[in-house]
């Protein structure tokens, strides 16, 4: 087996599982999945950081084969049960 083939099995073994949807929703929202890398007042070092951070988040979807309507769907589903369990425990 090639080392990329054996890389992508790894990564969608890894992610497979409930904690690592769950890990890749936060890198969704927290490495710009879902919006853009250059919000209103980011200056060169900002929007370097952001793009860096989204390059990560990109790779690990490339690898998974997601593409960005599913990924955004997946973040929706995400918000509403994270949504529902802190109303649960409130």
């Amino acid at each position: 087996m090639a080392y990329v083939d054996r890389l992508t099995k790894d990564y969608r073994t890894t992610f497979g599982t409930a904690a690592g949807k769950h890990v890749l929703m936060d890198l969704y929202g927290h490495c710009h999945g879902k919006d853009t890398t250059f919000p209103p007042g980011t200056d060169s070092h900002g929007l370097a950081l952001n793009e860096g951070k989204r390059w990560a988040y990109l790779r690990i979807m490339g690898f998974l084969s997601t593409e960005d309507d599913a990924a955004r769907e997946a973040w929706a589903e995400h918000m509403n049960e994270r949504r529902i369990e802190e109303e649960h425990n409130k």
